[in-house]
């Protein structure tokens, strides 16, 4: 019998994980990694024992805002947030960062530890800074002016963040982290506005 290998099972699992040529690796929305993706990056870092961190982050409002302004409105302010996304994680260092959409205005981004908390700060300041751009380009800027006031009935898109930082000695599988964002998120739900809420378990590495 040969002996056991778990260097060798890691790669092949990875490899089996790489197989995602398929239409659910690529979202036409949100120009990123689809939900699929996303959750074949998770289980490729747990898979090799990695420590990082994983975010999930929801564009608040999003159906209301589709509702009113539209489809096309919608599709734009999920391609807004994608590059948000993007462009936060643009110095981190090569291969510790992944941004996917989960569909909708939900999306989850992969991250070293230490860079996890500046970074989701970061996305919520570039999205602020291209908010009032974004509602301009679909023509919407006295409604942008209005909901400023509070006086809409449509509120402004917000960003709503939830961090959690994976311990190997804790957490042995990617639904175990996703149920902890979930469980931020129920939380966080309740209060109707956008900012960032951590784990209180989560420590930086």
């Amino acid at each position: 019998v040969k002996p056991f290998d778990i260097n060798n099972l890691i790669h092949r699992m990875e490899a089996l994980l790489r197989l995602s040529t398929d239409r659910a690796g690529e979202d036409p929305v949100a120009n990123m990694p689809a939900a699929g993706a996303a959750k074949r990056e998770v289980q490729r870092r747990v898979s090799r024992r990695e420590n990082f961190a994983l975010a999930y982050l929801e564009l608040l409002s999003i159906r209301e805002f589709a509702h009113h302004y539209g489809e096309e409105a919608r599709s734009k302010a999920i391609r807004h947030m994608g590059r948000a996304l993007q462009k936060a994680g643009e110095k981190l260092p090569e291969g510790t960062f992944f941004a996917g959409h989960m569909g909708g205005g939900h999306f989850v981004a992969v991250l070293p530890t230490d860079k996890a908390a500046p970074y989701c700060e970061l996305v919520r300041q570039v999205w602020l800074q291209h908010l009032r751009p974004l509602y301009e380009s679909i023509g919407r800027a006295q409604a942008y002016a209005a909901a400023s006031r509070g006086e809409s009935s449509v509120p402004l898109l917000d960003v709503l963040v939830c961090l959690t930082i994976r311990d190997p000695k804790e957490v042995a599988a990617p639904h175990e982290l996703f149920e902890i964002l979930s469980q931020l998120r129920t939380k966080a739900a309740v209060t109707r506005k956008g900012g960032i809420h951590i784990d209180r378990r989560a420590k930086n590495g």
